[in-house]
C-alpha cells in the first residue's frame, strides 16, 4: 500500500488546523482569566528561559557549543527562516497562512541570478529578485481575497508555481550569483558578526515597532481576531490581508538574495521543505493558526529555538533521520498547543 510522504503529512495537519481555526465560531468580548493575561503577557519571557535552558543542557553535551563562533553561526544559519518567519507571523496574525515561502525563496533567487547573467546591474538584479517575491506575495493576496480561494490550496498552488519558474529560469541547474553584494550572504562586521544576522534583528526590530506602533497593525490584528467585527467597523479586511501577502513575499525575497549570495549560487531547489521550518517557528514563537495572535519577538525566538536544536543534533552527530521525525514532532507539537489554547 502506497504511504504518504512525511512532509504531506505536516502539510495536512496544517491545513486540518487552519480549516478548524476558519469554521471556528465567532469570538466574543469576554474578558480571558488573569492567569491567561499574565501568559500571553510574559510569552517571550517564558521562550526566552525555555531557550536558555536548552543551550545551558546542550553544553553540558557538547563543550564546544558554546563557543561564540559556533553561536555566530547559529545565528548565520537561522537568519533567513527568522526574517520570513516574521512575515508568516503577520500572516497568521490576519487569519491565513502561507506555504509557497520556500520556493519564493528559490525563485527570487535565480531571478537575480538570471538577469545577472544577462548583463543587469547587480543591484538592479537583487532588486528584481526581491520584487518577484512581492509580486508572488501579491498574486497570493488576490487570489484568496479576491477569488475566494482557501488559503491553504492558494498558496500550496503558488508553491508549485515558483518552483516551477525557478527551474525554468535555470534549466533546472543552479546559476552563479557572484558579485560587489557578496557581502550580504556572506560578509561579517568587524571580521565577526554575520552581516545576515545583522540584517535580521534589523528586521526583527522594524517588524515590533510595525506591530506596536501602526494602526496598520492593529488592523491585521482585528482582521484576524474577528473578523466581522473589523468589517463592521470599517477595516478593509481584502486589503489588510493582501499587504500582508505582499509583505511575506518580500521578506522571502530577501531571504532569498541571503540564501544565494550565500552559497554563490541560486538553487532552484534550495528552499524545499523551508515554509514547515517557518511556519513552526512562528507558532512556537506564539502566532496562533485560529488568527490574531503573534510578535516579531516571539517568531525570532522560535527561529533559534529550532536553530539551536538542529545545531545541538549535529555538534551530537545525531542521525539525520532523528533530526527529520524530532523536527515533524515540533511541527504537531506546536499545532496541538495552538489548538488547546484556542480552546481555552
Amino acid at each position: 500500500m502506497p504511504v504518504m510522504p512525511a512532509y504531506m503529512v505536516d502539510y495536512w495537519i496544517i491545513f486540518i488546523s487552519s480549516i478548524k481555526g476558519d469554521l471556528k465560531p465567532m469570538k466574543t468580548n469576554k474578558p480571558r482569566s488573569a492567569a491567561m493575561i499574565k501568559f500571553y503577557r510574559f510569552r517571550e519571557l517564558a521562550l526566552l528561559l525555555g531557550l536558555l535552558v536548552m543551550m545551558a543542557a546542550i553544553s553540558l553535551a557538547s563543550p564546544y557549543f558554546l563557543i561564540p563562533l559556533n553561536l555566530l553561526n547559529v545565528l548565520r544559519q537561522i537568519s533567513v527562516t527568522a526574517i520570513i518567519a516574521i512575515g508568516q507571523t503577520l500572516v497568521l496574525i490576519a487569519g491565513g497562512i502561507d506555504l509557497s515561502v520556500g520556493s519564493v525563496v528559490s525563485m527570487s533567487g535565480i531571478i537575480a541570478a538570471y538577469a545577472l547573467g544577462k548583463g543587469v546591474s547587480p543591484w538592479v538584479a537583487l532588486s528584481f529578485g526581491i520584487l518577484s517575491g512581492s509580486l508572488a506575495g501579491l498574486i497570493n493576496g488576490v487570489i484568496i481575497t479576491r477569488l475566494k480561494v482557501n488559503a491553504f490550496i492558494a498558496t500550496l498552488g503558488m508553491l508549485s508555481v515558483a518552483q516551477g519558474i525557478a527551474l525554468l529560469f535555470s534549466g533546472g541547474m543552479p546559476l552563479t550569483l557572484r558579485g560587489p553584494f557578496q557581502w550580504i550572504g556572506q560578509g561579517k562586521l568587524f571580521g565577526v558578526i554575520p552581516v545576515s544576522a545583522i540584517i535580521m534583528f534589523a528586521v526583527v526590530i522594524l517588524a515590533a515597532v510595525f506591530i506596536k506602533r501602526s494602526v496598520l497593525a492593529r488592523q491585521i490584528y482585528a482582521v484576524g481576531g474577528n473578523e466581522r467585527a473589523a468589517l463592521v467597523s470599517g477595516i478593509r479586511v481584502e486589503n489588510v490581508r493582501t499587504i500582508v501577502y505582499v509583505i511575506t513575499g518580500t521578506l522571502a525575497g530577501i531571504g532569498g538574495i541571503i540564501t544565494g549570495t550565500n552559497l554563490a549560487v541560486a538553487d532552484p531547489t534550495v528552499a524545499t521543505g523551508l515554509e514547515l521550518d517557518v511556519i513552526t517557528a512562528a507558532v512556537i514563537g506564539g502566532a496562533s493558526l485560529s488568527g490574531g495572535e503573534g510578535t516579531a519577538w516571539g517568531a525570532l525566538l522560535g527561529a533559534m529555538i529550532m536553530g539551536v536544536l538542529r545545531n545541538a543534533f549535529v555538534m551530537l552527530h545525531v542521525s539525520g533521520y532523528w533530526q527529520l521525525a524530532v523536527m515533524g514532532a515540533f511541527v504537531i507539537v506546536a499545532v496541538a498547543i495552538d489548538n488547546l489554547s484556542a480552546k481555552k
